[in-house]
């Protein structure tokens, strides 16, 4: 709080919607969902105010996520597309790569297995292509996972496989 306090001071206002956003993260870890909207929605406002792209984009995420957590999975895709749109005007890959994983979970929580392997599909390309060894793996694992869920085992286990081996080359999974 004392952070916030000093930015709101100083008039800080990158600082003071940063600031907002990590409250946000924060209270969404605890899961006290309505403080943590109150906090990314005021750290929204302030980015657009002041035409902050970046900012708009982590609190669009930020919101997505917490209505997913709150199982309000149509709330969480408004804002995970907004999101995307974004990204896509910018050509910002990783940003792209990530919140079609993000859109891809919800798919999958709704059970919307076709929508959600085309969005891990979609964020897997882009991480081979980018070298995002991490978010790859992810990838693989959640494409298994729906291959699983859709009892295609002999797919789920390749992907699960791919996932898992890439994960220990790179150390993410000991």
């Amino acid at each position: 709080m004392n952070n916030l306090k000093l930015n709101e001071e100083i008039n800080d206002k990158a600082n003071i919607a940063e600031a907002y956003d990590n409250l946000g993260n924060i209270y969404w870890s605890q899961g006290n969902y309505p403080e943590a909207l109150k906090n990314h929605f005021a750290s929204l406002k302030i980015d657009k105010e002041t035409g902050r792209k970046e900012g708009i984009l982590t609190s669009y995420c930020n919101i997505g996520n917490v209505y997913k957590a709150q199982g309000k999975y149509s709330d969480a895709l408004r804002y995970y597309i907004d999101a995307l749109k974004e990204y896509t005007k910018s050509g910002n890959k990783n940003g792209i790569a990530a919140i079609s994983n993000n859109i891809g979970t919800v798919y999958e929580a709704q059970g919307n297995y076709s929508d959600a392997l085309k969005n891990y599909f979609d964020a897997l390309k882009i991480n081979i292509e980018t070298g995002n060894k991490s978010f790859e793996s992810i990838n693989l694992s959640n494409i298994g996972e729906i291959y699983f869920k859709l009892k295609k085992y002999n797919d789920a286990y390749q992907y699960q496989n791919r996932g898992l081996s890439l994960a220990k080359e790179i150390g993410f999974w000991k």
